[in-house]
């Protein structure tokens, strides 16, 4: 029996070194700081088979401790089904506990959800935006315990409009959150002055008129300490809404050679020097990071990371995945091929759902490797987060599919250190979607 062992992990070792083999077949080609490989092992979150739900379209997400337990639970928008979802967390990161808090006409078409404590009880509650016409306000029960009825309110001024994107941020400095709404080429400011339930405490105010509006995302961006908004144009020159008192004053993001594309915007300080930097994709579809000048008036530099393409890249997060304390990015791309869909001409050519991660070379100028981890002919990988779900000191990334029919939902990719190079990725299903090579480009 031992033998066999042996024969086995020396045949697990020596496979998948070709580069036009499938990603996940292929050893793992990234160490952490320890000197160990990096790989992962998926495991199921939340989909139809565990839930018994047919939930589809998982997209954007948040995670935080919704019942104070001091573990990460993750609330998730499936759009397609039309249901807001949270994932509890146990302490295992196999075992979540599952919960619809709304589904149907209130989350029809959801699109997107923010966390933060708008009752000012000290439990933090959700707001999600919906692309059928409004934005749901849900308050937390305040409960240790999860299944508890979450009341809710449709804010009635946000009816008839589709909301893409919601933020929350506090921006008059009253201790109270405001929630940021996008909505065709509008942004606009909410102001809770009351009970959130009661739709008299929601004020309405209109930020202005963006055309090719992507995003509204707030940071302290001229480091006063009130947060002022980025508002992101998709292939446009970009606007700072500067924030003074509750009261903004815009002035233009001037980037070099980089209109930002919109779908997605992170804020950290990737150059150390205490301004705060912005991660997005460019519309030349590059993920880069533009660093903030010393000076106001001067154009923020542009760091290209890399690129999935021609994989078309949707969502990222920040995460020091390597243990060496400089901020890696985690991403993924949306394929073009819907579940519904056949294309048996389909190459590895073509735009497919990836994952992978860029390794930071701990240098503002320095290159960035990319580390493939999954590439699949189906599904939209959106919606990432990072947390230390089994408590073994390395970050695993907590994910969303959609695009993939009854494969839709949340999973968690456990980061898992070898001492060889052993097999990149393990998926938690026996049965999968098609499993691609890079493109011949990047091999």
């Amino acid at each position: 029996m031992r033998t066999l062992a042996i024969l086995s992990l020396a045949l697990l070792v020596a496979c998948g070194d070709d580069p036009a083999a499938p990603v996940e077949t292929r050893n793992a080609d990234a160490k952490a700081a320890d000197e160990t490989y990096i790989t992962w092992e998926e495991l199921l979150v939340d989909d139809p088979g565990l839930s018994v739900i047919p939930i589809r379209g998982a997209g954007r997400m948040a995670l935080a401790d919704l019942d104070q337990d001091g573990l990460s639970d993750v609330v998730t928008a499936h759009g397609e089904s039309s249901h807001i979802r949270v994932a509890w967390g146990t302490g295992h990161a196999f075992d979540w506990a599952r919960h619809s808090l709304a589904e149907g006409v209130d989350a029809k078409e959801v699109e997107d959800v923010v966390i933060a404590d708008f009752s000012g009880d000290g439990w933090l509650d959700i707001a999600a935006a919906c692309r059928s016409g409004h934005l749901l306000y849900l308050q937390n029960p305040a409960q240790p315990h999860p299944g508890f009825l979450w009341k809710r309110t449709v804010i009635e001024s946000s009816r008839g409009k589709a909301w893409t994107r919601v933020a929350a941020a506090d921006i008059d400095g009253d201790q109270t959150p405001e929630l940021i709404g996008v909505q065709g080429s509008s942004a606009t400011l909410f102001q809770v002055t009351g009970a959130p339930l009661e739709q008299a405490s929601w004020n309405q105010r209109e930020l202005g008129a963006f055309p090719h509006l992507g995003n509204a995302q707030p940071a302290d961006l001229d480091h006063d300490g009130d947060q002022d908004l980025l508002i992101a144009l998709d292939g446009r020159p970009s606007v700072i809404l500067q924030n003074d008192g509750g009261e903004f004053t815009g002035s233009p993001f001037r980037a070099d050679d980089a209109n930002l594309r919109g779908t997605q915007i992170l804020f950290h300080d990737f150059s150390g020097d205490e301004r705060v930097d912005v991660l997005t994709l460019t519309a030349q579809g590059n993920l880069t990071w533009l660093e903030q000048p010393a000076d106001p008036d001067d154009s923020w530099k542009s760091h290209v990371i890399g690129t999935f393409s021609p994989d078309a890249m949707t969502g990222f997060t920040i995460a020091d995945i390597d243990g060496d304390s400089h901020p890696d990015v985690m991403a993924g791309s949306s394929s073009t091929l819907l579940a519904k869909q056949e294309d048996p001409d389909r190459t590895a050519d073509d735009p497919s759902g990836r994952i992978g991660w860029f390794r930071n070379p701990g240098a503002s100028d320095g290159d960035w490797s990319r580390h493939d981890i999954l590439r699949r002919q189906l599904g939209s990988f959106t919606g990432f987060a990072a947390a230390d779900v089994d408590s073994d000191g390395a970050v695993d990334i907590i994910a969303t599919r959609g695009g993939s029919g009854g494969l839709d939902g949340v999973f968690v990719l456990q980061q898992v250190r070898e001492s060889i190079p052993m097999r990149r990725f393990v998926a938690a299903r026996k049965t999968d979607d098609l499993s691609l090579p890079v493109p011949t480009a990047q091999q």
